[in-house]
C-alpha cells in the first residue's frame, strides 16, 4: 500500500493522521536547505516561518530536494540526511509520544518516539 500522501499513511499505519509526521523540505536566503517535520494535520504558517527564520517559506524544487537530501519529494526522510541540511520538529507533534514518519514508501514506514528526539 502506498503511504505517498498522510492519508495513505496514515491508512498504512492504522493510526490518525495527525500522528504521520511530514517532513517538508525548505531553503534560507543563503540557499541553505532545511526540513521543517510537522504532524500530519497541520500547515506550515508562512507569518511564523518568516518571524523565524528572516525569509518567506519557499519550498525547494524536485530537483533541489533531490540534490540536497538525496530524497525526491513525498519521499524526504526526516533523518539520515546530509550534515548540511538541519531538521527542524514543529511544536504540534509535542502532543504525541510517538509519530509516523511516513518516508513516501511502504518499506520507509516507523515509529519514532518523541521523548527521545
Amino acid at each position: 500500500m502506498s503511504s505517498a500522501t498522510v492519508e495513505l499513511a496514515a491508512i498504512a499505519v492504522g493510526v490518525e493522521g495527525a500522528r504521520i509526521a511530514k517532513s517538508m523540505s525548505f531553503k534560507l536566503a543563503d540557499d541553505e536547505p532545511i526540513i521543517i517535520v510537522t504532524a500530519g494535520d497541520r500547515k506550515i504558517d508562512n507569518a511564523k516561518y518568516k518571524a523565524y527564520f528572516h525569509v518567506k517559506a519557499k519550498m525547494l524544487t524536485f530537483d533541489e530536494a533531490c540534490a540536497f537530501t538525496g530524497h525526491a519529494p513525498g519521499g524526504v526522510c526526516s533523518f539520515a540526511l546530509p550534515e548540511n541540511v538541519k531538521t527542524y520538529l514543529d511544536v504540534s507533534l509535542k502532543r504525541f509520544d510517538t509519530v509516523f514518519p511516513r518516508g513516501g514508501q511502504r518499506e520507509q514506514r516507523h515509529r519514532d518516539d518523541l521523548r527521545r528526539a
